[in-house]
């Protein structure tokens, strides 16, 4: 797998972040990383942190990812929750398993809807021809458009995103 195809990989996995100890253990070196940035096809946002060229650059998501004990919600952005316990992705999960989890969470409603569509200002879940699609709709405008084969793929991402 050519280091281009590995990066994507790593950034789709790693929620459009990486870091460079990320690429380092996946067998990525600091040589690579730095060279793809020069050419254009990551984008060095801080010290060790690379997201796809292109995209725009969360500065609540960055924070988040310096401890995983923070996480910021939906419309609640001025507000962090710092979680006691880790999380453990759910390994079967559907729209289903995803709407409780959501509803046990007391997350709004109104920050997320599974049935796709272009609400303004949440996360969508929407299947489209056998692929499913995670975006963030706001002002009838997706962004953020990550694509899954599976809908197990598909909400577990999702699922990080909003908690």
């Amino acid at each position: 797998m050519s280091a281009d195809r590995k990066v994507s990989s790593l950034l789709n996995e790693k929620n459009g972040l990486i870091r460079t100890a990320d690429a380092v253990n996946t067998g990525i070196s600091r040589a690579t990383i730095s060279q793809l940035a020069k050419n254009g096809k990551i984008e060095r946002i801080a010290h060790g942190q690379y997201i796809q060229s292109g995209d725009l650059p969360d500065e609540l998501h960055l924070l988040q990812q310096r401890s995983k004990k923070i996480v910021f919600r939906m419309r609640q952005r001025c507000c962090c929750t710092i979680w006691k316990k880790g999380f453990k992705e759910n390994n079967a999960m559907n729209k289903n398993t995803l709407l409780k989890e959501l509803e046990n969470k007391n997350i709004p409603k109104d920050s997320y809807d599974l049935n796709g569509g272009l609400p303004n200002e949440a996360y969508c879940l929407n299947q489209n021809n056998g692929i499913w699609e995670v975006y963030y709709s706001e002002k009838g405008v997706k962004s953020g458009v990550k694509t899954f084969s599976t809908e197990n793929d598909a909400c577990n991402y999702l699922h990080r995103k909003i908690i």
